[in-house]
């Protein structure tokens, strides 16, 4: 009888090694899989630029805070982030990569009047282009401004918008001035 009492302890000590191990190891998946999905979410999360601007039933917001709009110039819908306060205006796409910006996509800073403004390429990592508005007409744009330009740019007509966009994308849509532009929402 005790034989067979020390034989069930062992069977039963070893069984409850065997399950902690299992739960140890489960709990390590679990732990594991969570930061691959926390990981994934992230990643989706900054992205959300890409998956979510052809959707017209609510205003989109990026993960930068800045609504997503849609514009149309020449038959091309633009999907724009909008930036309209002082501090996103001067912040613009400065510290970004071109993997982050769509190809049909750009920044539309919104300024409160008619007036002349400047920009600078300070800490852009991709060339633009840039594309002056006033009201809803192009009054003058830039091509290709490489990320080390030193200098200022800016248009000797008065613009209420200035669009930004990928280097290239200004010819290949065929903007120039007196295009007119549509703003879709």
């Amino acid at each position: 009888m005790k034989v067979w009492r020390d034989l069930k302890n062992k069977i039963f000590k070893k069984r409850k090694q065997k399950m902690k191990k299992n739960i140890v190891y489960i709990f390590l998946l679990g732990i594991i899989l969570g930061i691959i999905l926390i990981f994934i979410f992230e990643v989706w999360m900054k992205r959300n630029f890409y998956f979510f601007p052809y959707d017209n039933s609510i205003e989109k917001i990026n993960h930068y805070g800045n609504p997503i709009k849609k514009i149309k110039i020449n038959n091309q819908v633009i999907i724009v982030e909008e930036v309209a306060s002082p501090e996103k205006r001067a912040k613009g796409l400065s510290g970004r990569e071109d993997k982050d910006i769509c190809s049909d996509c750009g920044m539309l800073f919104v300024f409160p009047d008619s007036g002349k403004y400047y920009f600078v390429m300070r800490e852009m990592r991709f060339p633009l282009d840039f594309i002056f508005i006033r009201g809803e007409e192009v009054v003058d744009t830039f091509e290709n401004i490489a990320p080390n330009f030193q200098g200022l740019i800016t248009s000797d007509k008065k613009a209420d918008k200035v669009l930004e966009i990928k280097a290239g994308k200004n010819r290949e849509w065929g903007i120039k001035k007196g295009d007119k532009v549509l703003f879709l929402n």
